[in-house]
């Protein structure tokens, strides 16, 4: 059964405007505002699921999983006097208390701003891809040896001179251009010679394919030293294995920013110019509670090892080519190793929390009271009026299903995989247009 917990610190708010004749102190008229928008102060509404007598049974081993949400706000209020006038006929008005909290709500733009409909979509796929990803590193393999065997030869080739064919074309680069340099002594001012250039290129386009052989030949490689020696000390090193409970973590955030500037009328004014900054951010975070059951060391050395019948099916895909571009755009890796099951793991629960943090800021450009026809105008520029709302919004959701196809990988790429990409690009063009 829910349960539902408030707590407020504030109430509404209150201003009020007062007119005064020319060279006069005393008010001759005030008006008071009242609105239940809270100027200062903070809320909290919190809805949960409450387990009957928890410290007694979690003490005893149990694991709860319970649906949570939080809604916590608070708001605060800088409003100076403002001050219109004085006129030679009228006097002046003058505004007093928290009147911004009161006229961003005369404007729906201003007062429930529209978060594009892009950032709802980014929220759901990271939940999807977090999920996935957290699924995907229960108990996760050291390193791939079915990967490594298979490419093994693949890697002994390329290491044994991975740069034989950039050093070909810089030396053939080198003796076009002192053929070229001695041409243009002879021949001066008509001698130029494409060769050079072209040899240039070729000097260019054959540095792709030892960029690339670096970054997926010979990078990796040395991970997988530095992996294969992990192992050796981490696993072969015990004796035995003790079954502990563990967790398989992943998140990412999604950010939002927006500008809203609007007219509004407040009362006993003409017009007032309010300016609005929309902050949102949301940080998405999956867990896996699991254990492992089968804690004996020569199960543990063939999961680290990625020899277990769940892991072929992700080897075979790491061995399809350009697969590694496929997973920057899709999770297909991740999402395989997640929806096989994993021998002897036993999954005690999931959650997917959400948390977004959103701020609102308000300011006041001008103000401005117009007197009638040929009567001048009275401008009230003050900066110094803000009004700020900071919300939190927290939201956890236990045992999510999996995604039924490969969830979007929403993780922008960064400028290696940009480069990645590009070598790559050049080199299947270089194929197709020789």
């Amino acid at each position: 059964m829910s349960r539902v917990r408030t707590r407020t610190t504030a109430g509404g708010s209150l201003y009020k405007y007062m007119d005064y004749n020319p060279g006069g102190t005393t008010p001759t008229a005030t008006v008071t505002v009242t609105s239940t928008v809270m100027a200062n102060g903070s809320y909290q509404t919190i809805t949960d699921e409450p387990t009957p007598d928890f410290v007694v049974r979690q003490a005893k081993g149990e694991v709860f999983f319970n649906n949570c949400t939080s809604v916590k706000g608070t708001r605060t209020s800088i409003c100076p006097n403002l001050v219109l006038g004085p006129h030679p006929t009228w006097g002046r008005r003058e505004y007093v208390g928290d009147y911004l909290p009161n006229w961003k709500t005369l404007v729906s733009s201003l007062n429930n701003p529209v978060v594009p409909s892009w950032f709802t979509t980014r929220v759901t796929d990271a939940k999807a891809m977090t999920l996935t990803d957290a699924h995907s590193r229960v108990a996760s393999e050291d390193f791939m040896f079915l990967v490594t065997a298979v490419e093994a030869n693949k890697t002994a080739k390329m290491l044994r001179s991975p740069f034989r064919g950039i050093r070909r074309k810089i030396e053939i680069f080198e003796k076009a251009f002192w053929a070229d340099l001695k041409n243009l002594r002879r021949n001066f001012p008509r001698a130029g010679s494409k060769s050079t250039t072209q040899k240039g290129l070729d000097v260019l386009m054959e540095t792709i394919p030892a960029f690339l052989e670096f970054r997926f030949g010979v990078q990796p490689f040395i991970y997988e030293i530095s992996q294969i020696a992990e192992f050796a000390t981490e696993r072969l090193s015990k004796t035995s294995l003790v079954p502990v409970r563990r967790t398989a973590r992943a998140s990412h955030s999604v950010p939002w920013e927006g500008i809203q500037i609007a007219d509004v009328v407040p009362p006993g004014m003409t017009r007032a110019t309010i300016k609005g900054t929309f902050n949102k951010a949301s940080k998405i975070s999956s867990g896996i509670l699991y254990t492992v059951v089968d804690s004996s060391v020569s199960s543990g050395i063939q999961r680290g090892l990625g020899l277990t019948p769940s892991d072929v099916v992700g080897s075979a895909w790491e061995l399809v080519p350009y697969s590694f571009v496929v997973d920057r755009f899709v999770k297909v890796g991740s999402w395989l190793d997640a929806i096989i099951p994993k021998p002897g793991v036993n999954i005690l629960g999931s959650w997917t929390t959400t948390r977004t943090d959103t701020v609102y800021s308000y300011a006041l450009v001008q103000a401005m009271i117009d007197f009638g026809s040929g009567n001048p105008r009275y401008l009230y520029a003050s900066p110094a009026s803000s009004y700020n709302e900071y919300y939190t919004d927290y939201a956890r959701q236990v045992n999510p299903s999996l995604p039924v196809l490969p969830p979007v990988n929403c993780r922008p790429l960064d400028l290696i995989q940009e480069i990645d990409h590009w070598a790559l690009s050049l080199q299947r063009l270089k194929r197709v247009v020789p």
